[in-house]
């Protein structure tokens, strides 16, 4: 077997090839040009309004700057599908030159990308003439006196125009990146430094998401946008816009906002608001909105729906008529500071239809006019803290349903103050301190039909009256807790019950008054020092009331009442009750 495997090895090691090395290797992939020809811009020959004119679809790119002259645009796309890279190099115009980069007439599928365009005066940095549809623009810094982009045109202009990762600056014609009639997409990009005599916008699409605009200013009277979208802004800052004319200035404006933050919005004497949705408005910050002049509309947040936000210094150092939010149904957001020494109208918290679970605080001023912590329809688990009126009314909550809310420290002037007004229905809340230190009458719950487990303490006026719930309106009043240094506990008018209630009243005041007929007093606790514990009386002798089954005590005077009442028989001995009676008042 050895002398075998020895007799093949010769012959296996002659079937082996030349060992020779080959040639030097041939290209075995096609060039760059090859796949994708690429044209330089500078190879184009110009026309009478541009310096160079792509005149057909391909691809382009610069081999350096180009300078545009005066009257004409730097470069003009008069094609459809031109990808045009800038190759980090800039297109500058001089004093007089028009764009840097013209599209002309209806034109789709274009693609810039990749420099900068800065210094062109007579019109944006990118100026669409017609329409422009399906076209992406990306990685560009602008910084032109006529503009950033601007696509004009009607229709379907600016639809599946995509603008990205681009920087516009500078402009004195009040343009940062406008996208036709709403349309197309600006993603990531930052506007800023914008003026105008007339109108600004500094962002204008159908979707925003991920832009900051910074520091725009409106001088004439037409209306300034940060970012204005038919469709959603998410993720997006607005700071620093003012309008030195009579027209409105608008932080975002959009159908849906979700994630913002928006602040330092000014107007001289138009409106002046934060951020505006037609439909829904969620997790937003707004700081600071004013109106300087005059009384137009101060406004944080407005929307359908607003949920999960914040607005802050609304109307504080301004004259406006202030409000913090403004929508048809507010949830979870809170609202801080609105309405100042010089505002005009009535400062609101948050005015709605359903207001859920949402803060106020420090709503009006002592300078100032009237002023109102919430204004809804259904309002519920919310909370209430320092409304401030000078001489006009004041209103910790105003509601047709108000449930599980707190009302604390309102300070009122010369004019008059409610914790709670409803026309409906108040349960399960809390009035902490209303106070009145010239004249005002102060009042923990008003004009309810029912009100239910609530309670009243420190409800106070220097030479005006307190009353711990007064209301007109037939219905009931149970389970309510009023504590008063002095005043009126319950006071109702007619056809209204008044039972398991419990009030303390000092200062010579009042426990239950019922001015009117037909009224029931029953099973309530009153306590006092001076003064009378049930009044029944309708001033014609035809008062009506059942008083029955009370416990009244420390008033000078414990009940009394216009025939023909009907009352139980009072038991004023100490020790063993005195009677049998099951409807008997006790008095001592």
């Amino acid at each position: 077997m050895a002398l075998a495997a020895a007799c093949c090895l010769p012959a296996l090691l002659s079937a082996q090839g030349s060992l020779t090395p080959p040639g030097a290797p041939a290209p075995s992939m096609k060039s760059l040009a090859e796949v994708e020809p690429r044209f330089a811009v500078q190879s184009l020959g110009g026309d009478a309004s541009a310096q160079y004119v792509i005149s057909q679809p391909g691809s382009y790119y610069l081999i350096g700057n180009i300078d545009a002259p005066a009257g004409r645009a730097a470069v003009a796309i008069v094609a459809d599908g031109v990808s045009l890279d800038l190759g980090g190099h800039a297109l500058v115009g001089v004093s007089g030159a028009t764009s840097g980069i013209e599209i002309r007439a209806t034109r789709a599928q274009l693609k810039v990308t990749n420099g900068i365009i800065r210094g062109f005066t007579d019109a944006a940095g990118v100026q669409v003439s017609g329409s422009l549809t399906n076209s992406l623009f990306a990685d560009l810094v602008i910084s032109c006196p006529g503009g950033g982009v601007a696509i004009g045109g009607s229709g379907n202009s600016g639809e599946g125009v995509l603008v990205r990762d681009c920087t516009v600056a500078g402009s004195t014609n009040g343009v940062g990146i406008v996208l036709g009639t709403n349309r197309g997409t600006v993603e990531r990009c930052l506007v800023s430094g914008l003026s105008s005599p007339g109108g600004t916008s500094g962002i204008v699409a159908r979707l925003v998401s991920g832009c900051e605009v910074n520091n725009l200013g409106c001088a004439g009277a037409a209306n300034t946008f940060g970012i204005s979208a038919a469709g959603l802004v998410s993720r997006c800052v607005v700071n620093g816009l003012t309008g030195t004319g009579g027209a409105a200035v608008t932080g975002i404006n959009a159908s849906d906002v979700t994630g913002c933050e928006v602040a330092n919005v000014q107007s001289a004497s138009g409106s002046a608001i934060g951020i505006s949705a037609f439909g829904s408005i969620a997790q937003c910050l707004v700081n600071g909105v004013e109106v300087n002049n005059g009384s137009g509309g101060c406004v944080g947040l407005s929307g359908g729906t607003v949920q999960g936000s914040r607005a802050l210094l609304i109307g504080v150092n301004g004259r406006g008529t202030p409000t913090g939010i403004l929508g048809a149904a507010v949830s979870d957001c809170s609202v801080n500071s609105v309405g100042g020494a010089n505002s005009q109208g009535s400062a609101v918290g948050i005015s709605a239809n359903s207001v859920v679970s949402c803060t106020v605080s420090f709503v009006g001023h002592l300078s100032a006019g009237s002023a109102t912590g919430i204004f809804g329809t259904a309002v519920s688990g919310c909370s209430v803290n320092t409304v401030n009126t000078g001489s006009g009314g004041a209103a910790g909550i105003v509601g047709s349903s108000v449930t599980g809310c707190t009302v604390a420290t309102m300070n009122i002037g010369t004019g008059s103050g409610t914790g709670i007004s409803s026309g409906e229905v108040v349960a399960d809340c809390r009035v902490l301190g209303i106070t009145s230190s010239s004249g005002g009458s102060t009042t923990g719950y008003a004009q309810y039909r029912l009100l239910r487990n609530c309670s009243a303490t420190s409800i106070t006026s220097t030479g005006g009256s307190a009353f711990g719930a007064s209301t007109s309106q037939v219905g009931r009043t149970e389970g309510v807790s009023i504590s008063l240094t002095a005043g009126v506990g319950i006071s109702v008018n007619s056809n209204h019950a008044i039972s398991g209630c419990t009030v303390n009243v000092g200062g010579g005041g009042t426990g239950v008054q019922a001015t009117g007929t037909r009224n029931q007093i029953e099973g309530n606790h009153l306590a006092g020092n001076g003064g009378t514990g049930i009044l029944a009386s309708s001033g014609s002798n035809t008062a009506q009331a059942l008083v029955v089954r009370n416990h009244v005590r420390g008033f000078t005077t414990r009940i009394q009442t216009d025939a023909p009442c009907q009352v139980g028989p009072s038991v004023t001995a100490a020790g063993s009750i005195a009677s049998t009676s099951p409807w008997a008042n006790f008095t001592d």
